[in-house]
């Protein structure tokens, strides 16, 4: 299969993680072993966010070999450890040091910044938020923040000024409509990267389970994911890239997710790849 370049298109669409034991079948074929998932993926998609990184950083070697194995023309981005975004450390700066120097063989485009439901909009996370990304800044400067915020105080006129004062790009997530969590936010561009995360609608698991992956065990509907064709739509217009990942990634679901989106694509004229 030949690749598409993915630095010649404005939409790039793929799936959060690859490295996922239960899409042998769904997705990689029976037998193939893991040090191919990635190539096979990258058959396929042009851009994945490697969600791994939020538990720990691999050795660079790691990463110099997954940016060789896809190449130059390939779209990483990369997620943030658990200890920025959940523990929060009180002095970030040197843990975002050490992640930049670890991950820096995967040349990313885009680091998220995901942070939990109990992340709320008040003056102490707005004062960790900022020093947190002045050390983003500063360590990696080349790569394009992007914040994911899990409660819906955040979703306010004056967070979205702040993140577009400093070029800071908004996580735009399709979730379960659930009472705390934020809506379904649209088209919302603070930066010259559009970012959208659509991690299914499981409500009864979201809340109520005993694995993490079981909140993201959920199939979209085409008429769930056609709301999100003119909102594309919109951020290309505003937009230098759009980055589009499906994180209902249980038993390849996510997989399934992007590419009935992009039969929707396709059908509204959309050039995705």
């Amino acid at each position: 299969m030949q690749r598409k370049q993915a630095s010649s298109l404005k939409l790039l669409v793929g799936t959060s993680g690859y490295s996922y034991a239960d899409w042998v079948g769904p997705v990689y074929p029976p037998g193939i072993p893991r040090s191919q998932w990635l190539n096979h993926y990258a058959d396929r998609f042009r851009t994945v966010e490697i969600n791994s990184t939020y538990y720990g950083v691999s050795k660079p070697s790691t990463y110099a070999r997954m940016r060789a194995t896809v190449g130059e023309d390939f779209v990483f981005s990369v997620k943030a450890p658990g200890t920025l975004t959940h523990d929060r450390s009180a002095a970030p700066l040197p843990l975002v040091r050490d992640f930049a120097a670890g991950v820096a063989p995967l040349r990313a485009t885009a680091v998220l910044l995901q942070f939990p439901f109990s992340f709320h909009y008040e003056p102490k996370t707005r004062i960790y938020l900022a020093r947190l990304l002045d050390a983003f800044a500063e360590q990696m400067p080349q790569v394009q923040p992007v914040v994911e915020v899990r409660h819906h105080s955040w979703i306010q006129a004056s967070f979205l000024a702040g993140l577009r004062a400093r070029g800071v790009a908004f996580a735009n997530v399709d979730l379960p409509a659930l009472r705390g969590l934020p809506p379904t936010t649209g088209a919302a561009m603070t930066a010259k990267l559009g970012y959208v995360r659509l991690h299914g609608r499981n409500a009864a698991k979201w809340w109520r389970h005993k694995e993490a992956w079981e909140r993201y065990d959920y199939s979209y509907k085409r008429e769930e994911l056609k709301i999100w064709v003119p909102r594309v739509r919109r951020m290309l217009a505003a937009a230098e890239q759009v980055l589009v990942y499906a994180n209902n990634h249980f038993q390849g679901q996510a997989v399934a997710t992007i590419e009935l989106l992009e039969e929707l694509f396709e059908e509204a004229e959309i050039t995705a790849g």
